[in-house]
């Protein structure tokens, strides 16, 4: 395993420990930005353990994992939608300063981060495939 993906699932770890100390009735939107960023440093673990690399926007990010995970059995497509849904409400929670009803979303998004993380710690133990042509 790369340095650098070592540093991002501890970092996707710690980032979920740090969601976990805020309150989603009080805080929903410390909740929302920590737990998407647990999983988004999760994800570009995965990303540059399969891939080498990682796209520099955010929104490339989420799409490249779908790419990875859709077709992989079990809950995968389920954790592609997590990371989605993360990235959606984040954007919501940091930037429109009116957005209401964050609490539940943030509690979610909070428990999809934990699972989020569990899984992308197990693609970037299990050496990739090659895809058949």
């Amino acid at each position: 395993m790369k340095v650098e993906v070592r540093q991002r699932l501890t970092k996707a770890r710690r980032l979920g420990r740090v969601a976990r100390g805020y309150d989603a009735e009080e805080d929903p939107e410390g909740v929302a930005h920590h737990a998407y960023y647990a999983m988004f440093n999760a994800a570009t673990a995965v990303l540059l353990e399969r891939h080498g690399a990682i796209p520099k926007t955010h929104s490339a990010i989420v799409s490249q994992f779908g790419l990875l995970i859709r077709d992989m059995p079990g809950e995968a497509r389920s954790h592609g939608r997590a990371l989605r849904e993360g990235f959606e409400l984040r954007l919501l929670a940091d930037y429109d300063a009116g957005a209401s009803g964050l609490s539940e979303r943030a509690r979610n998004a909070l428990a999809s981060a934990r699972s989020f993380v569990a899984f992308a710690a197990t693609l970037v133990a299990k050496p990739s495939r090659p895809r058949r042509t």
